[in-house]
């Protein structure tokens, strides 16, 4: 009943023309990083020509939870739910995931020409203010939005707010921002100020 009624908030997010996104706080072991991966590539893997791109508190972690709550529930979804993508880069991409025909080379490349693809794609990037800056989402995901040591995080949103806006200003994606919060060990001034601004207004 509780993911219930969270995919039922989401949902209503999700389909205000008025709305980018969510901020939620939550408590540990809550599942939060599994739904922010499921937010992205429930909507990509089902409509082209869309991109979806994961930031965390670090890059490194950003590049966790791109393996952990995209890449390992995606390659346990049924076929019929895995869209053709990339495998160039693996069965367990590491980097991004492209949902589009591997790259073939030579005589055989004309016999996928014409094939069915999304040409959607995942990704990730690092924690900085301006890793996203100039790129048109559909999806993002910010995970511990609250405890960004690596950047500013209102000045991130700064950035990232463009990134669902099509070039007449409308809003053509949604951000999901989730974080358990805590007291931080950094000698960083304005990390904690950054995200409680970023959460009062």
């Amino acid at each position: 009943i509780t993911d219930l009624e969270y995919f039922y908030f989401v949902q209503y997010v999700i389909e205000d023309p008025e709305c980018m996104g969510l901020l939620e706080i939550t408590k540990r072991r809550a599942g939060k990083t599994f739904r922010g991966g499921l937010f992205l590539y429930e909507y990509i893997t089902r409509t082209r020509m869309t991109n979806a791109g994961i930031q965390s508190k670090t890059g490194a972690d950003a590049k966790k939870v791109f393996a952990k709550a995209v890449i390992s529930p995606f390659k346990k979804l049924p076929r019929f739910f895995r869209p053709e993508y990339d495998m160039s880069l693996g069965i367990t991409p590491k980097s991004e995931i492209r949902f589009q025909q591997t790259n073939v080379k030579g005589k055989a490349a004309e016999s996928v020409l014409g094939k069915e693809e999304l040409g959607s794609m995942i990704d990730f990037q690092s924690a900085d203010e301006i890793a996203y800056d100039g790129q048109k989402l559909h999806r993002i995901f910010n995970d511990e939005w609250a405890k960004c040591t690596e950047a500013n995080i209102y000045d991130r949103h700064e950035v990232l707010r463009y990134c669902v806006l099509d070039e007449e200003g409308r809003i053509i994606g949604k951000m999901l921002y989730s974080s358990t919060v805590e007291k931080l060990d950094t000698e960083k001034d304005g990390v904690q100020e950054a995200a409680r601004k970023l959460w009062d207004d």
